[in-house]
């Protein structure tokens, strides 16, 4: 059986009006999210203020993985870098903006919330959000999610 990479490489030769937006795709974005997005996004501010974020496509972006700052300090590191490179070579996605990356952190209200926007080749918008991670506040998020309903991040998330 195949895994993520497979997947890519191999359907990552047809565009999206070829082969329809599916799960493995949807999984691959949503970890993609995990990537230090933070150096790229840091000269193109964006607040859930604003109504129509500018889009960055991954010419931008890309300088930033050859650097490796978006791999750093990630867990997987190695795996997410393959990932990107491959996500950003395929037929698939390498015509893909991002916009509207946000990542707050809270140590007051325990929350941590992340979220950027894939504008894909074929015009949809995909919206991915970052899970908790290996920290304390992501740890106490997750303790959290046992009796709290809706947490920080929750509400944060309805709102983008």
């Amino acid at each position: 059986m195949g895994n993520v990479f497979d997947y890519i490489k191999n359907e990552g030769r047809r565009s999206l009006r070829e082969l329809e937006f599916g799960p493995v795709d949807a999984l691959i974005l949503s970890q993609l999210t995990y990537l230090n997005f933070d150096y790229v996004f840091s000269d193109y501010a964006y607040t859930m203020a604003d109504k129509e974020p500018r889009p960055l496509p991954l010419t931008v972006i890309t300088p930033f993985a050859r650097s490796r700052l978006l791999f750093k300090n990630i867990r997987a590191e190695q795996d997410c870098e393959r990932l990107y490179r491959l996500f950003a070579r395929s037929k698939r996605f390498r015509d893909a903006c991002l916009s509207g990356f946000v990542n707050e952190i809270d140590l007051v209200e325990e929350k941590q919330f992340s979220a950027v926007i894939f504008k894909l080749p074929d015009e949809t918008d995909f919206v991915a959000y970052r899970g908790t991670d290996m920290t304390v506040i992501g740890w106490k998020e997750d303790f959290n999610l046992t009796y709290k309903n809706p947490i920080p991040a929750q509400a944060a998330g309805a709102e983008y």
